[in-house]
């Protein structure tokens, strides 16, 4: 009888440390879930920086193929490239402030969105996407793709001043984020 009481208090004992670390392992990074109040004070100073920066028509630049960073302006259904080449830092100034917008996200909005309705929104809304070459790890995310800087919302889906992130895995995994006041 005193094994079997012993043999219980060893697999108990060891047991609750080990789901307690699988929890804390696999514990969320570091985020809180449908944010009451959205900082959308960023939009205005992106859309000022898209006016000094000038946009292009995208026309099969190969330096947009070969960038590691690229920048995209989607508004009215057309795809333009943002000039972020040149010999000013102020390119890489507009690619620092945006990375800096994404390491501040707290607060995610909607957990999984399908391609279709990403793909709506970025055709639709007007919106500034970041994306990379190859996939990076970057704070809450592992394989970030792209991430897509909301600035305005014309399928009043209340996306205004929101994050559209697409994360490469297994699958494309599309997720909506935000900066909580």
């Amino acid at each position: 009888m005193k094994r079997l009481i012993l043999a219980l208090f060893i697999l108990v004992s060891v047991s609750i440390p080990l789901l307690i670390g699988f929890y804390w392992i696999n514990r969320p990074k570091g985020y809180i879930e449908k944010p009451t109040e959205v900082d959308t004070s960023w939009v205005g100073k992106v859309n000022d920086s898209l006016k000094e920066a000038g946009t292009y028509p995208l026309n099969n630049n190969s330096y947009y193929l070969l960038a590691f960073t690229r920048v995209l302006l989607y508004e009215n259904g057309t795809e333009q490239l943002v000039n972020v080449t040149g010999e000013s830092s102020e390119s890489s100034e507009f690619i620092a402030y945006l990375e800096n917008l994404l390491s501040q996200v707290n607060a995610l909005k909607n957990a999984s969105v399908t391609r279709e309705f990403a793909e709506k929104v970025v055709g639709t809304d007007k919106v500034v996407m970041m994306s990379y070459r190859f996939p990076e790890t970057f704070r809450l995310w592992d394989n970030l793709d792209s991430a897509c800087f909301i600035l305005e919302d014309k399928l009043n889906e209340d996306l205004a001043g929101s994050i559209l992130v697409r994360e490469v895995n297994e699958e494309d995994q599309f997720s909506i984020w935000a900066i909580a006041k």
